[in-house]
């Protein structure tokens, strides 16, 4: 075919679209560039292509190309059903997310930063819309905000990146202090309106804090308090029920992570004393 002869190109989506574009042949060749085909439906297009000699004579020829430019993907945190990691849970964290037209066997490239900058890459890979990176010790990471980049690519070349945060809060813990009246007794103008007041470190305000008091026979009674402040206290009670001497008090409390604290200490009841007078001192 001489050079200077026009290529007729006809290019068909799978819904039946066409459009019709010319090209002029050179040095035994046809190309047709800076078309914009984004009207065309996603998926096989069909193209064809016909030209004619100088003679007349008639060739055509007819191929196809995938259109696919939607690539899409996700970050869900953290796989324990909420958006912490706690010290449960850091040692063997888990990220999942999800991908839209990505293929199985895609990899997914996923970038951890904590607030200090320190970062870590991993890996992961698509299979059945969903990717899944599990097993991993993040525990080197600073306490705070982790912001998760996650990344794959379509054999078509489409890239999709997403991120989110999760937090890493794994400290807790939590005092006992007795009795709120400046020393560890009770005696019997306190028993009846006993008072126990205690901190919190890195517990968040509203927790509640579980109080248990067991004496030396055994009994045992539970109360709440809430944390305030990064304090908390359970006043007003009446302990006139226990058992004189020891008092054992056991105090627990779970931050907005999942992250567990406990202290006890011991508090004495010691409600009875005794005097007496003998008259008349001679005898």
């Amino acid at each position: 075919v001489e050079d200077g002869q026009e290529a007729s190109i006809t290019i068909t989506d799978v819904d039946g679209k066409s459009e019709n574009y010319t090209a002029i042949v050179s040095g035994g060749e046809w190309t047709l560039v800076g078309q914009d085909y984004s009207g065309f439906a996603e998926g096989i297009l069909t193209v064809e292509a016909t030209v004619k000699d100088v003679a007349g004579n008639t060739a055509t020829s007819s191929d196809t190309i995938v259109k696919d430019t939607l690539a899409d993907i996700s970050v869900d945190f953290d796989g324990f059903g909420d958006e912490y990691y706690n010290s449960a849970e850091v040692s063997n964290g888990a990220l999942v997310g999800t991908v839209t037209n990505v293929e199985d066997g895609q990899e997914v490239s996923i970038t951890i930063t904590d607030v200090d900058g320190k970062s870590e890459n991993y890996t992961a890979t698509v299979t059945g819309g969903e990717w899944t990176l599990t097993g991993q010790d993040y525990s080197a990471f600073a306490e705070g905000t982790l912001t998760v980049e996650a990344t794959v690519t379509d054999i078509a070349g489409n890239t999709a990146t997403s991120s989110d945060t999760v937090v890493k809060d794994t400290l807790a813990d939590i005092s006992v202090n007795f009795d709120g009246f400046g020393d560890e007794y009770y005696n019997s103008a306190e028993v009846s309106n006993g008072a126990l007041v205690g901190t919190v470190t890195n517990v968040e305000d509203g927790q509640e804090v579980s109080i248990t008091i067991t004496d030396v026979d055994g009994k045992s009674e539970n109360y709440t308090a809430t944390v305030t402040g990064g304090e908390w206290t359970l006043v007003g009670q009446d302990y006139s029920g226990f058992a004189e001497g020891i008092l054992t008090v056991e105090a627990s409390v779970t931050d907005v992570a999942g992250n567990i604290a406990t202290s006890s200490d011991t508090i004495v009841k010691d409600t009875l004393a005794d005097i007496s007078v003998d008259f008349d001192g001679f005898g």
